[in-house]
């Protein structure tokens, strides 16, 4: 069985790291197997057996032509924690107003001019918090914030919540928050999702995303944040992705300009320790699949 992957530092892991029975290939119309994120017609031969995604994402991949080849679709989601991780980082420098405050203070203001009239932070410490997705990265945010004495809201969907609150639908779910974290992935339903009618529900609270950009409508949310409607918005995930190679706002709207914006770029999975878990996650899919094991593979047809 022979691999390729369009990434020299993965190939030199896998060259470091593959058992008797799986080799490298020359090149991706060499392999049976592409560890990779996109997957078209052009990548396709007849001997190609299926494509192994290094991250959960599969907007990239033509699900149409592999069912259509009866291609076999695996990834990787052993990254989940870092990414709730992420998520707890943004919504505490956005509640903390980390960024405007080391702005200002690298001008040698100290935004406090007396006890009274200085700019205040906010605190996490019994907020109430809706998790829009309660999949692996709500779960472990959900156990991450325990600490805080926080209550949670979510949708339901009939699934084991533990302790959370649940409401009907998501103006249910912001009406009961202060702080709304978007895990949920990307599809026809989530697409849009907090629109102009919901950002009217959100007057006075903050909202962080790390689930994907297109859940937020990219104009109504900056002009929930230029009207003041909005607290705050944190997000590791965006609407414009630059070209490999090249520079570029993450948005068509200015929301840098907003003092109560925290920007990261897409990097909630990228942590150390989590690339090393998500290559040998990869690593332990090739030895399951080398083996006739598919049991990891997507359900195609429910994606």
């Amino acid at each position: 069985m022979k691999v390729h992957s369009p990434h020299e530092e993965y190939r030199d892991f896998l060259r470091r790291q593959l058992p008797a029975g799986i080799g490298l290939a020359q090149g991706a119309m060499d392999a049976h197997w592409l560890i990779q994120g996109k997957f078209t017609e052009a990548d396709y031969h007849e001997n190609l057996r299926g494509v192994i995604i290094p991250f959960t994402s599969h907007a990239g991949i033509d699900i149409n032509l592999m069912k259509k080849k009866g291609l076999k679709l695996f990834n990787t989601t052993v990254h989940s924690p870092y990414v709730a991780e992420r998520a707890l980082q943004l919504t505490l420098t956005l509640l903390g107003r980390i960024v405007a405050y080391h702005r200002r203070l690298r001008e040698g203001d100290w935004s406090k001019k007396s006890f009274l009239t200085g700019r205040r932070w906010n605190s996490l410490y019994g907020k109430k918090v809706g998790l829009f997705g309660y999949g692996r990265i709500g779960r472990a945010y959900h156990d991450l914030v325990r600490p805080f004495g926080v209550e949670i809201f979510v949708i339901d969907r009939g699934k084991d919540y533990g302790d959370a609150q649940t409401v009907f639908d998501l103006a249910g779910l912001v009406a009961a928050s202060d702080i709304v974290v978007i895990s949920a992935p990307l599809n026809d339903s989530t697409r849009g999702a907090f629109d102009k009618d919901i950002f009217k529900k959100m007057e006075g609270k903050w909202l962080v995303n790390v689930g994907r950009g297109p859940i937020v409508e990219e104009e109504a949310l900056y002009e929930a944040l230029r009207d003041g409607t909005l607290a705050g918005f944190a997000s590791d995930v965006w609407f414009n992705y630059p070209a490999a190679g090249e520079e570029g706002p993450p948005s068509a709207y200015p929301l840098e300009r907003f003092d109560n914006v925290v920007m990261s770029p897409h990097v909630g999975g990228m942590s150390e320790e989590s690339q090393m878990k998500m290559r040998h996650h990869v690593l332990t899919l090739l030895k399951m699949i080398v083996k006739g094991d598919f049991s990891g593979a997507l359900d195609l047809e429910e994606l």
